[in-house]
C-alpha cells in the first residue's frame, strides 16, 4: 500500500480533509483520528504526527526523521475548503495555493528565496466524481518553455468505498520527477514504469480516515474505506505483488502495519485520538 510504504520508497504529499465545494471539508467524521505513524526498523524510526482544530479538521502535519524535517500548515477558508498550505520542507519555506474549478482542484507551490517567493516546478491536479470520489490525480511539470506539461497520471476505478484498481501512466520519460517540495519524495520514472494495480481489501477501518482527502498528495493514494491487503501490479516491468498484515485496535482501527516488501523487522505503528 503506497500510503504505508511511503517513506521507503520516497513518496509525498498534502491536501485537506473533504473537498464538496459548500460542505464541512470532512463531513463523515471516523470515530477515532490519526495522530501519529512510527515507522520501525530496528533501533531507527520516523514519524509523522497529525493535529486537528475543534472542529475535528486536519490542520498540521509534521513529518521528523535522523535527517529530515517537514511541517506543513492547513489553512482553511470560510466555507471550509482548503485554500493554502504554509510550511517548511527540510529548512525551505513554501506555500501552496488552492485554486478550485467544478470537480478539479489544483494547487501551485512556491518555495521562498529572498524576499521573494518562486514558482516551483511541479503542480498537482485532483479531479473528483460527483460522488466526491477521487477519480483521477495529475503531476504536471514546467517544460524548458516553462509551462506545465502532463508528467504523470493514477485513474481509480472505485467499487463502492473503495478502490478496485489503478492505472498509472508516464508521458514523458525525460522529466524528473521533482516535486520542487518534499523533495525525499522525488521519484525516477520512464515510461515503461506505466502499470496497472488491482487492490484487495480487509473489513476494518482504514488507518487515513481523519487524513482525508489530503492523503492523495501525502500518501499518493485516496483515502478508502477499508485497508489494503493485495496490490496485484501488472504491465511493468518491476510488476510484483504486495500483501499487508494489521493488528487491530478495539475498534477496528489498524495499530500496526506490516508489508511483504518491507525488510524483516520493519513495520509500522498506529496512534489515535478516540471519540
Amino acid at each position: 500500500m503506497k500510503h504505508i510504504n511511503f517513506i521507503f520508497i520516497l513518496l509525498i504529499s498534502v491536501f485537506f480533509a473533504s473537498c464538496d465545494k459548500n460542505e464541512n471539508t470532512n463531513p463523515n467524521l471516523p470515530e477515532c483520528k490519526l495522530t501519529k505513524e512510527t515507522f520501525v526498523n530496528g533501533n531507527n524510526q520516523s514519524s509523522v504526527t497529525y493535529s486537528y482544530d475543534e472542529q475535528e479538521r486536519l490542520i498540521k502535519i509534521v513529518e521528523s526523521d535522523v535527517d529530515y524535517s517537514l511541517s506543513i500548515d492547513i489553512i482553511y477558508d470560510e466555507n471550509g475548503k482548503i485554500s493554502k498550505l504554509e510550511g517548511s520542507d527540510n529548512g525551505d519555506q513554501f506555500i501552496g495555493e488552492c485554486t478550485w474549478d467544478n470537480n478539479v482542484w489544483s494547487i501551485v507551490f512556491k518555495l521562498k528565496e529572498g524576499d521573494s517567493w518562486i514558482e516551483t516546478e511541479w503542480k498537482p491536479v485532483v479531479k473528483f466524481d460527483d460522488n466526491n470520489r477521487i477519480i483521477e490525480y495529475m503531476d504536471y511539470e514546467k517544460n524548458n518553455t516553462g509551462a506545465f506539461e502532463l508528467f504523470t497520471k493514477s485513474v481509480y476505478t472505485w467499487v463502492d468505498d473503495n478502490i478496485s484498481s489503478e492505472v498509472f501512466t508516464v508521458f514523458s520519460s525525460t522529466k524528473k520527477g521533482s516535486r520542487s517540495i518534499f523533495n525525499r519524495k522525488n521519484k525516477q520514472y520512464h515510461t515503461n514504469d506505466s502499470y496497472t494495480i488491482n487492490y484487495t481489501y480487509d473489513d476494518k477501518n482504514n488507518a487515513f480516515a481523519s487524513v482525508g482527502i489530503m492523503s492523495i498528495i501525502w500518501n499518493e493514494l485516496p483515502v478508502t474505506k477499508n485497508n489494503i491487503i493485495k496490490e496485484e501490479k501488472s504491465g511493468s516491468q518491476s510488476a510484483n505483488n504486495v500483501e499487508y498484515t494489521y493488528e487491530y485496535s478495539d475498534k477496528d482501527f489498524p495499530v500496526k502495519s506490516i508489508s511483504s516488501n518491507m525488510e524483516s523487522g520493519v513495520y509500522v505503528q498506529f496512534e489515535y485520538d478516540c471519540n
